[in-house]
């Protein structure tokens, strides 16, 4: 992962609302890519070591952070988002006006509302506007993100409640 990827899985993991899910993959403080399975156990990427399986392991990896160049990791994100929100058809899209990412929903007649608008236009990516959109999760799905900031200066939150 880039080293923008790695601060950005940091504050992440750094978020009341997440949780590791099955299907996530992590990069441990080595740099190896680890993935949780269905059954609850971590397994390493390449499987063999010398010829060897990996014991699989119940406890993340050592200094483990989501794997965000990973789309089911992205996807695992996506559902922890709708989860922090209570918004099951939230879903990330990116932006008509220029090249950032939104999170959004629709309402019950299906118009579209922005839940989270995009962050820094300039490094904004799918994999930020999720992590934004955890950060800026409602106060029962969240404690203080990164440096205790609950919401990042460099995110414009909306909901819209007339839905």
């Amino acid at each position: 992962m880039t080293p923008a990827l790695v601060a950005l899985a940091r504050r992440a993991v750094a978020c009341k609302a997440f949780a590791w899910a099955p299907g996530m993959a992590a990069v441990d403080g080595n740099g190896w890519v680890w993935r949780l399975g269905e059954d609850g156990f971590w397994r390493h990427a390449r499987g063999l070591y010398n010829g060897r399986e990996y014991e699989p392991n119940l406890d993340p990896p050592r200094d483990a952070i989501p794997d965000l160049s990973d789309a089911a990791t992205l996807g695992c994100l996506l559902a922890l988002v709708r989860e922090a929100w209570d918004e099951p058809e939230l879903y990330v899209r990116s932006s008509r006006d220029d090249e950032s990412w939104i999170v959004c929903a629709a309402d019950h007649e299906g118009r579209e509302r922005l839940m989270v608008l995009r962050s820094d236009p300039y490094r904004a990516s799918e994999a930020e506007a999720l992590v934004v959109a955890l950060e800026a999760a409602p106060e029962s799905a969240r404690r203080p993100c990164g440096d205790g900031e609950s919401t990042p200066e460099s995110a414009e939150v909306r909901r819209d409640e007339d839905g």
